[in-house]
């Protein structure tokens, strides 16, 4: 079964997972994003969960490359650190995210407007993805460990305004 992981997990692009993140950073992709979840929000519409498959893909690259010792694994661990590296260098607020209308949602947020939440589908789920494909046990190992923890510290002082703690 691991050999059937381990090709998958080689097929996928890592800039169409790219994607996204850059459109969002204003960069232009290098690819055209996957459809089905990680597809560009529609008009008029903000439900998009873009960007989560990425950080699943991060985790499961830095684990595949634990037990395989793959350095293409690597390779693509690090190809995908860079090219978020730029993305939240560009945006220049610690954000990395790759769906639309995030700072809009960060300034209600901040603003207790947390019913704007609603017309996401899930912002902090996805977030918590790219998190912990920044930071999973192993991803150290294959990125530089100061790099993940950087980006990964980064994201979460811009998600610090996040939802306020609901009363027990």
């Amino acid at each position: 079964m691991q050999d059937v992981d381990h090709a998958y997990l080689m097929r996928l692009e890592p800039d169409r997972l790219l994607a996204q993140f850059r459109v969002e950073a204003g960069l232009e992709p290098k690819a055209k994003p996957y459809g089905g979840w990680e597809a560009p929000a529609q008009p008029g519409k903000t439900w998009s969960l873009a960007g989560h498959s990425l950080g699943h893909y991060l985790s499961a690259l830095s684990l595949m490359y634990r037990m395989t010792d793959d350095y293409r694994l690597k390779e693509r661990v690090t190809y995908l650190a860079s090219g978020l590296k730029e993305c939240q260098d560009k945006r220049r607020d610690g954000s990395l995210v790759a769906f639309p209308y995030a700072r809009e949602l960060e300034a209600d947020i901040r603003s207790n407007k947390v019913e704007t939440v609603d017309k996401y589908w899930a912002p902090f789920y996805t977030i918590h993805k790219e998190l912990a494909g920044c930071v999973m046990p192993g991803c150290g190992v294959v990125m530089s460990r100061p790099r993940s923890v950087d980006q990964a510290g980064r994201l979460v002082r811009f998600s610090r305004g996040g939802p306020p703690r609901q009363p027990t």
